[in-house]
Order: C-alpha cells, then sequence, then structure tokens
C-alpha cells in the first residue's frame, strides 16, 4: 500500500463521514465523499467532493474508479448497488448486512437465528382493506397491558414517525387514523410497518465490534460496553466506565463474533439491547460507525473511526481499552449554546473535557451539532458533571 496514493470513498457526508475522514487523514489517505449536499460536513474537508444523489449511479461509479475501498457511513443507501460493485472494488462492511439492518423487519428476525432475544413484534404490511383484521390486533395489543410502539420498518431514526400507545390511553378510532397517517406519508416508498413491545429497561446500552482480517482469517475486537440515555427518540447521553453495571456480556459477544464471522464481516457493527433484569434484548443494528461511540475519540486508546479506517484498509488492530470513565453528551440543535456561544468558556473550564461541532451549515429541530466529551476517574463525578453540562445546555 503506497499511502500518498491510497484513497478511502465515504458513502454519505454526516458527521460521521467527517470523523472517519480525520482518521484516514491521520494515515496520509485520501479521502472522496458521495453526498449530495455541497455543504455536508464530510464533504467540507474531503480531497475529492462528488456532489451528487446517492442513488446516481455515474456519481458511484466516478467514487469507484477514485476509491482503493469504498465504505459508507448510514443505511440509506441501495444495498443491491454495493453488492454489486463489491465485486469490482473492496466495499466494506459486508453489504448484505445493510439489507438486513435497513429493515427493523429483517433485522429482528435476523438477531433470532443466533439467539440473541426480541422484543415481541407484529409486523404490519398494509391497511388498506383490512379494518377488521387491524381491529383484532389493536384488542389483543390492549389486553396484554404493555406498552408498544409502532414503527416504520425502514427510516424513522431518531424517533421519527413512532407512535407509542398503552392500554386504554389510545382508542382505536385514534389508533387506526395515526396508523393511516404514516401509512399515506410512506406510501409511495412502500414501506411496511412493526408494531414492537417497549421493553422496561434497567440500562439500554450499546456494543461496537470491530471485524478485521487477520491474516487469512477473520478477527473481532469489542470496544467497552455504552450506556445510553434518549430524550424524544434521540440519543442526548453516554457513559462507559471500566467497571461496567452490566455482566451479562461475554455471551451475547460471542453471538455477535458468530455473525461477524459468517458475513466475513469488516469494518465496525453497532447493537443496541435493552437489559432488565439480568436479560438482554436485541434493539437494532448499523453496520457503521455510532454516535454512542463517539467518547472513544478522548476516551479510548483507540477511537471507533480509527479502527474503522484501519480494518477496512487491513492495518493492524489493537484491544480497544478505556483511558478514563468517559461521558458524552450530544448536541441537538436549538440549545441554549445556539443563543449564546460564551457558554463554551463554561463548557471548557471543566478538566479533561472535549468539545466537537460538525459544521453544519444551519440547525433543524433535532438535528445532531456537535457533542462534548468528558473523562473523570469517579464514576459519579462523570455522572455529576455530565449533568451539569446537560442542566446549562438544555
Amino acid at each position: 500500500m503506497k499511502f500518498s496514493n491510497f484513497t478511502i470513498g465515504i458513502i454519505g457526508g454526516g458527521q460521521l463521514g467527517r470523523m472517519l475522514a480525520y482518521e484516514a487523514f491521520k494515515k496520509g489517505f485520501k479521502v472522496a465523499v458521495l453526498d449530495p449536499d455541497p455543504d455536508a460536513p464530510a464533504i467540507q474537508i474531503c480531497h475529492y467532493p462528488i456532489i451528487k444523489n446517492f442513488d446516481n449511479e455515474e456519481a458511484f461509479l466516478k467514487l469507484a474508479e477514485i476509491s482503493d475501498v469504498i465504505t459508507f457511513e448510514f443505511e440509506n443507501i441501495e444495498p443491491e448497488l454495493l453488492i454489486y460493485y463489491q465485486k469490482k472494488i473492496p466495499i466494506y462492511p459486508n453489504p448484505e448486512i445493510l439489507k438486513i439492518s435497513k429493515n427493523r423487519n429483517k433485522e429482528k428476525n435476523f438477531v433470532q437465528k443466533y439467539n440473541i432475544s426480541i422484543p415481541e413484534i407484529f409486523p404490519i404490511s398494509t391497511i388498506d382493506n383490512d379494518k377488521d383484521s387491524i381491529q383484532n390486533l389493536y384488542e389483543k395489543l390492549i389486553q396484554t397491558k404493555k406498552e408498544w410502539i409502532i414503527k416504520t420498518s425502514e427510516g424513522g431514526y431518531d424517533g421519527k414517525y413512532q407512535i407509542v400507545f398503552k392500554g386504554s390511553e389510545l382508542s382505536f378510532s385514534e389508533f387506526y387514523k395515526q396508523l393511516q397517517s404514516i401509512f399515506n406519508t410512506f406510501k409511495k416508498h412502500q414501506i411496511s410497518f412493526i408494531i414492537e413491545e417497549k421493553i422496561q429497561f434497567d440500562y439500554e446500552f450499546s456494543l461496537i465490534a470491530c471485524g478485521y482480517r487477520n491474516n487469512n482469517n477473520i478477527d473481532i475486537k469489542f470496544f467497552p460496553v455504552f450506556i445510553n440515555e434518549h430524550k424524544n427518540g434521540i440519543l442526548r447521553k453516554t457513559i462507559s466506565l471500566k467497571n461496567s453495571p452490566i455482566l451479562e456480556i461475554n455471551e451475547i459477544q460471542e453471538k455477535i463474533k458468530n455473525i461477524i464471522y459468517d458475513y466475513q464481516y469488516i469494518g465496525l457493527l453497532t447493537m443496541e439491547f435493552f437489559y432488565y433484569n439480568n436479560y438482554i434484548y436485541f434493539n437494532e443494528m448499523a453496520p457503521r460507525p455510532h454516535n454512542s461511540g463517539h467518547l472513544t475519540i478522548e476516551g479510548c486508546n483507540y477511537s471507533q473511526f480509527e479502527q474503522h479506517i484501519r480494518a477496512i484498509s487491513h492495518l493492524p488492530i489493537h484491544q480497544p481499552e478505556l483511558i478514563e470513565n468517559a461521558g458524552m453528551l450530544n448536541l441537538i440543535a436549538f440549545n441554549r449554546l445556539n443563543q449564546n456561544p460564551e457558554l463554551i468558556q463554561e463548557i471548557l473550564k471543566l478538566k479533561h473535557t472535549y468539545f466537537h461541532y460538525y459544521g453544519k451549515k444551519e440547525p433543524k429541530e433535532n438535528r445532531k451539532m456537535g457533542h462534548i466529551t468528558i473523562l473523570n476517574s469517579d464514576p459519579e463525578k462523570l455522572k455529576d458533571n455530565l449533568q451539569y453540562l446537560e442542566s446549562i445546555i438544555y
């Protein structure tokens, strides 16, 4: 490999692409980015910007011609296009997993094959001319006394297009009306839906695994456990502690290893779980770097972005470890920092605090604009400092 001539192609120009690009630069690599937004965070800093839609085959051909390897930073890409071009240029991670992770119904069925527990689910493909069966389903859900979430099978990240309901809080007419509204929104895209049990949990956590080539074999390294807190369906805070409160982790790691072996998976695979009463339930997965792993930039000896770049470039991989207990706070658009930029002075007064802003040109509702990482040897002080930062920003 000639470092000065090696180019990594990234599909998607968001903040994950930007942070991947930073790590590629450290190795002397060049970066090409495909994204329709000329102001996208990764487009702003890359060597070869390609400003076209993701489904533009001419643009994809250009990306393939420029690049020695291609990766992607989000899931809204046509997997079949990647699978086709995988014969011509290395594309990591394996886009066969992308086909699965794009669809909530498929990924739930997929992980069950690996004996990973899932919440109870009811897929719905259509509501047209099917009001009786929808009413039967509604009555069945009501009788369980559980909370349920209606989700689109594709898209709808960060809590978008989701309805939570429980018991008699939602009448059938209102339930059907809301279903109809979401169906009408996505009808032209032919997207199905899933009704999923809302799990009560002690912790919501994510695991990030890195598959890589070790001589002629696939090997795996895991990052520490990330414990997540969401607000309005969007990740707000993450912490990772040297002494994790989730002890039953080895068994689930072994199951994830089997997925990586079976799919000859190279790069990062993130899986999110619920932990309740010593039991682990799968939530969803992402074949890419993940928001919960941002704290690894300062918190670990190797960041998730460096591991991904190393893996897809076939460079040596080592075990990532926490340097110190670490926490991360997302900066969602329209927080107090937008109106009062001087708050950054207050934020950075805290020792071992690191500020990241993604260069997005305009704030939008629920848009992730940046994040703050903080380190502390004392887990309780770490949590207190995170709570303090949250209180001054939100």
